[in-house]
């Protein structure tokens, strides 16, 4: 299984774009059209089942629409931190507007969201969640 990762940054006004972040003058079009290139040279290679599965690995929701509508074969995975499904179930008005995008393209091309991070989160949040934290520390 691969994981394709679309590297993101700040940029001086503290959106977020595509990287690069830099002078070269690539439009984030030109960035996203190398990324749904690369990835359909692992189509070619989920094909030939030189692979078993691909995935995605922290791209935002339009990204994500992007690809899948560019796409033969559809992602089977999205790996993301936690704190996007969390901010959805809080109502996070900051992320409100890209998770739950994120979470409605997720849904309507059945690509399964896996979790990362969920430790480093139930850490910072032991008293909002006391059952997980303690689970954790039984973990050792």
């Amino acid at each position: 299984h691969v994981l394709l990762r679309l590297n993101h940054c700040h940029d001086k006004s503290h959106s977020i774009r595509a990287a690069p972040c830099s002078a070269d003058e690539v439009t984030y079009k030109e960035v996203l059209d190398r990324f749904v290139d690369s990835y359909q040279v692992l189509e070619k290679l989920y094909e030939h089942k030189i692979i078993h599965g691909m995935g995605l690995d922290g791209i935002h929701g339009l990204d994500i629409r992007y690809l899948v509508e560019r796409c033969s074969i559809k992602p089977q995975l999205y790996r993301g931190d936690i704190s996007q499904a969390l901010d959805i179930l809080k109502r996070n008005h900051r992320a409100e507007e890209s998770n739950e995008h994120i979470a409605t393209t997720l849904l309507a091309h059945n690509i399964t969201f896996l979790a990362s991070n969920v430790a480093g989160h139930i850490l910072e949040r032991k008293p909002m969640a006391p059952n997980a934290y303690a689970l954790l520390q039984n973990l050792g």
